[in-house]
């Protein structure tokens, strides 16, 4: 068992508290799937602006308003809570990881945790050393239908095509085309249509047809910028070839689709599955998901403190590491599909390629 102090922190308590890094749209989900759980609250935040981080406060009854690391860090040794939720962009998510992980704090991190190999497994060894728990916030990895999609699959198959598709027009693309900076289109952020939504595509396919085979052919589409606004990529298994489809600047409202020989299934959303139709060729249909909730954050963070709280429990050590396992091969098609087709992040993004096979 590890010694940490942070997970003997929260089996002592009655209540589970967060702070949460980052206060754009994905914070205001997170604090709706928190107040949908008994035990489990928010009870700090951090911003760089403290106006902002008091505004967010309001809404999500947050009690105390940080903006630095250092001052969230000595609040956090004063037991003002218990681990931390990071959502901000991209580039910060190691970086912020790994010095609470650094201070022995539980952390909860926004996909992707990483953009490359190397710098997850600095995050994960930085938890390793210091006993706290280190989890990338992917939804579906934790959303029963997941698994009921898998275990469905016999009664379509043998499978021979599918298509993931994350399309979505981008709440803040107008603004950048007025001319407005934005941190959702800048490279210098980490940011990319792979990494962004394509990412749900690419998990939901580990999860349910494990690691492809052979190489991978990916495109990519980018703004003036240099910012990877869309992509496809065709990931090959033994008896199909399942094609990615991610944009952020077009939404073309068609569910992802599994392809059998004997009917196919359909799921209207990878990120958060609700509408999920198993149809067969000679007729009848059924939904595999009537009951999803209204917001499949609430099964990430239940994982999340049951982990956190239970770690000493053999069952519980080994689910948080079937989870870094997912995120690990997660991170190693990322960048196999980023090198194919030309993705670049930061200054040097002006030098991509459109095309490739890697």
């Amino acid at each position: 068992m590890r010694g940490s102090r942070s997970v003997y922190r929260c089996m002592k308590r009655s209540n589970f508290d967060f702070l949460i890094v980052g206060t754009n749209f994905i914070s205001d989900n997170f604090t709706d799937a928190v107040r949908r759980l008994d035990g489990v609250g928010i009870s700090a935040v951090l911003s760089r602006r403290k106006e902002t981080g008091e505004a967010f406060a309001a809404r999500s009854g947050a009690e105390r308003v940080f903006t630095s690391l250092d001052e969230a860090c000595a609040a956090y040794e004063e037991g003002a809570f218990d681990a931390v939720y990071i959502a901000s962009p991209n580039a910060l998510h190691i970086p912020q990881s790994e010095y609470f992980l650094g201070h022995g704090i539980n952390v909860l991190c926004e996909k992707p945790a990483a953009a490359d190999e190397i710098s997850l497994e600095a995050a994960i060894a930085a938890a390793e050393r210091s006993g706290a728990v280190f989890a990338e916030a992917m939804r579906p990895a934790h959303d029963p239908a997941i698994a009921r999609i898998r275990s469905a699959l016999g009664e379509i198959g043998p499978i021979r095509s599918a298509r993931f598709e994350f399309t979505q027009y981008s709440s803040r693309y107008d603004r950048f085309l007025a001319g407005e900076r934005v941190n959702t289109f800048d490279r210098t952020l980490g940011n990319a249509a792979l990494l962004d939504l394509g990412v749900y595509a690419i998990s939901c396919a580990l999860m349910i047809f494990g690691e492809p085979q052979g190489e991978i052919v990916s495109r990519s589409a980018f703004l003036d910028c240099g910012f990877e606004a869309s992509g496809n990529a065709l990931l090959s298994y033994p008896e199909f070839v399942l094609s990615v489809v991610y944009s952020k600047v077009c939404a073309s409202g068609q569910p992802s689709v599994i392809v059998g020989e004997r009917g196919s299934i359909e799921i209207d959303r990878l990120s958060e599955p609700k509408k999920v139709m198993l149809k067969l060729r000679g007729g009848g249909e059924r939904e595999l998901c009537p009951d999803a909730l209204p917001n499949n954050m609430v099964y990430e963070i239940e994982d999340f403190v049951r982990i956190c709280r239970n770690f000493g429990d053999p069952r519980q050590k080994a689910e948080y590491e079937r989870y870094l396992d997912l995120t690990r091969a997660q991170c190693r098609l990322l960048g196999r599909i980023e090198r194919s087709s030309g993705i670049r992040f930061g200054e040097d993004a002006g030098e991509r390629t459109n095309s490739g096979t890697f």
